[in-house]
């Protein structure tokens, strides 16, 4: 009798676990059934794992991009600096590390279609002298070197008056270094390159006061130039091919994508979204 208790006492226990776990809420499915087709372009599946917060429109033509960079054989261009990269992420964690396999294909994916837009699609004539000195001469601004002295104030009086006596014609320095006596300023920097005023001093010549005091935080700032100098086309004419080259790229890729769409073969599959075609 004992017996016959113990045995209904396990099969009682198995029975019941085995429906609590049949039952549990949120119960994980493997990762084909968590993927949900969202669209299919030319039969690869998007699914709602790829969307990451962007634009389904744009993964769309991310993968219309690629895909015509596979035909091209830009992954064949650049698989050892993959390879590389690969080598070096997958050194640090396990070979089945999740987070790190979907950001190196992530990385994939980009590299191929990066180097088909870039430099596939950007050919050397692209890359006139015509070209790279228009984009010098309308960023030019971003090509002039500063060096300012600068006095920041807690007190705005004092701070106009020390502007009220550089327009009068005192040098910056002495009166810097008066106040600095009467501990009377803050403090004071010398500032190579400083962005905040770059766009206010470029209009501005060469040694003189900028026209007004800055007020911000509390503070109230008086900016002389020491010196301003524009980078020579020369000096700088490697960088600016790299970002003409991104600029053509950029564009020439927006009209291919247009000419891939209208001939994929693309396909909606959501909820909200009746199974069609792409309008051509």
């Amino acid at each position: 009798m004992e017996n016959l208790n113990i045995k209904f006492y396990f099969l009682f226990i198995f029975s019941f676990l085995f429906i609590f776990s049949c039952t549990q809420p949120g119960e994980k499915k493997n990762d084909t059934e968590n993927k949900k087709q969202i669209v299919s372009v030319n039969g690869t599946t998007i699914s709602n794992d790829d969307i990451k917060n962007q634009d389904i429109e744009e993964l769309i033509n991310n993968e219309l991009v690629y895909q015509e960079a596979l035909r091209y054989g830009a992954d064949k261009k650049t698989d050892d600096q993959y390879r590389k990269h690969k080598s070096d992420i997958m050194y640090h964690v396990a070979d089945d590390d999740k987070e790190s396999l979907e950001y190196l294909e992530d990385y994939r994916r980009k590299l191929i279609s990066d180097h088909f837009k870039y430099n596939m699609l950007v050919t050397e004539e692209d890359l006139g002298e015509d070209r790279i000195k228009e984009y010098y001469n309308a960023n030019l601004y971003n090509y002039i070197n500063i060096t300012v002295d600068e006095i920041i104030f807690t007190d705005k009086q004092l701070a106009e008056e020390f502007l009220d006596k550089i327009k009068s014609g005192q040098k910056f320095d002495a009166l810097k270094n008066e106040l600095k006596k009467n501990n009377k300023i803050k403090a004071d920097f010398y500032i190579i390159n400083d962005p905040f005023y770059k766009n206010d001093i470029y209009r501005t010549e060469d040694g003189k006061v900028y026209n007004g005091i800055i007020a911000k935080n509390g503070q109230f700032r008086v900016v002389s130039i020491r010196e301003k100098f524009t980078l020579p086309y020369n000096s700088v004419k490697k960088n600016i091919k790299g970002k003409v080259r991104t600029e053509i790229g950029e564009e020439k890729s927006k009209e291919l994508i247009k000419q891939l769409r209208q001939n994929a073969e693309i396909v909606y599959v959501s909820d909200k979204i009746e199974k069609q075609k792409s309008p051509k």
